[in-house]
């Protein structure tokens, strides 16, 4: 598979995943409905940092 327009919805962890994994021979174009990358995986901040 090479230099072919992939498109992937979605920024969680497995179409960012795939978008690396396919970004070496391919133009990829990453759709996300939120305001940040990384899906459910992302750091949360808790009062008194806990």
């Amino acid at each position: 598979m090479s230099d072919r327009s992939i498109a992937i919805v979605g920024s969680g962890i497995s179409g960012l995943s795939a978008a690396w994994h396919l970004s070496e021979n391919n133009k990829i174009f990453l759709f996300e409905k939120g305001d940040r990358l990384g899906g459910h995986t992302h750091t949360h901040v808790f009062r008194h940092g806990r």
